[in-house]
């Protein structure tokens, strides 16, 4: 598929899904004593939030005034806000961990960064909190907030704990090639370096909070929830990804659960990101129950498409993405989803056969 198909791929979903997605939200920033009510959020660019208000009018806060985020289907992210402002820090960082597993939309995941890498500093995890900003600072719309962090409570960081933080900003200095973000580590690792390593008393801040584990790649693979999961990476690579297992099963909560905790793994292989990508689009088109979740299907099939354009399951994405631009109405982007998927060279006979039945469905265009 060629770049301009891909880009009109993209923004047919983005024109199209969007009209939805605004009838479907009803969200609420608040900002200190300020509150929108019934907003509807847009995105999060340039380190601002933008939502249409209730009136109509179009609005950005920058993130670092933001109180409260209170986001509609976004349970998760809605209860660890609440948590925060009540003071319930490890509570709060624990929900704030099983929301970004589960999250699909890239800017509320660099929010929810945003906040960890705050909390991770005021529980004295500064490796944590370091690695919240190695992903915010390569990030151009998250730039602006992370660049100026700096921990604020440096006196009850381990020493051990401190090393870490600094190994890996250096080695985030070798990776990293943009040079404003470049420069933002380093400034870090200076401000860090020049600290005055601490012996404070009390155990030592673990690297595991709320059960999580060390890594921040993936802050909640050691909730109960994801304990009850399918292991996400199986040693033995010829053996079926227990994700693709439970799909094929109809096991569509267990599928989408392996799927989570991939994406949740910025260092997960891209064979495997795309196959968890698969795994979570179909299975969230079969379990959607209202258009909303509907709209959210579509959203990982169209990432699929775009991030993964040689992928096997391409064709299959198109099909099951033109089924969710038809349930919301979008016919004309819905026939051209079909029409690709039923071309495509790596479609199934019975891929093929479903398109055309669906292409049938709807009729001659008009």
């Amino acid at each position: 598929m060629t770049t301009p198909v891909r880009t009109y791929l993209f923004a047919g979903l983005i024109a199209g899904l969007m009209i939805f997605a605004a009838a479907a939200q009803a969200d609420t920033i608040e900002v200190g004593q300020r509150q929108w009510t019934g907003a509807k959020l847009q995105w999060i660019q340039d380190g601002k939030i933008r939502f249409t208000a209730g009136d109509g009018g179009q609005q950005a806060v920058p993130i670092p005034t933001v109180t409260r985020l209170e986001v509609d289907l976004r349970d998760d992210l809605n209860h660890a806000e609440q948590l925060r402002l009540k003071g319930q820090i490890a509570e709060a960082v624990s929900a704030y961990e099983i929301a970004f597993r589960t999250e699909n939309r890239n800017d509320l995941g660099g929010y929810i960064r945003y906040r960890l890498m705050d909390l991770y500093d005021r529980t004295g995890q500064l490796d944590r909190g370091v690695e919240m900003f190695l992903d915010l600072v390569k990030l151009p719309d998250f730039y602006t907030v992370a660049s100026s962090w700096r921990p604020q409570n440096l006196a009850a960081v381990r020493p051990k704990i401190r090393q870490a933080a600094l190994v890996e900003l250096d080695d985030g200095l070798r990776q990293i090639r943009t040079g404003l973000a470049s420069e933002s580590v380093r400034e870090l690792r200076d401000y860090i370096q020049a600290s005055k390593p601490t012996a404070a008393g009390g155990a030592e801040p673990s690297s595991q909070s709320s059960g999580a584990p060390s890594k921040l790649s993936n802050p909640s693979a050691g909730t109960s929830q994801a304990a009850d999961a399918p292991e996400a990476s199986p040693s033995d690579a010829a053996e079926p990804w227990p994700g693709q297992q439970a799909l094929q099963a109809g096991r569509y909560g267990q599928a989408l659960q392996a799927a989570n905790l991939v994406l949740s793994q910025p260092d997960a292989p891209r064979e495997r990101l795309a196959e968890a990508l698969y795994v979570r689009g179909v299975s969230q088109w079969h379990v959607a129950k209202d258009p909303a979740r509907v709209l959210e299907a579509g959203w990982t099939l169209a990432r699929l498409i775009i991030e993964f354009p040689g992928n096997p399951h391409v064709a299959e994405c198109q099909y099951y993405l033109g089924l969710v631009h038809q349930r919301v109405g979008q016919i004309a982007q819905a026939r051209a989803l079909l029409q690709q998927a039923q071309a495509s060279p790596a479609a199934s006979a019975d891929l093929k056969d479903k398109a055309r039945k669906a292409l049938l469905d709807m009729g001659a265009p008009r």
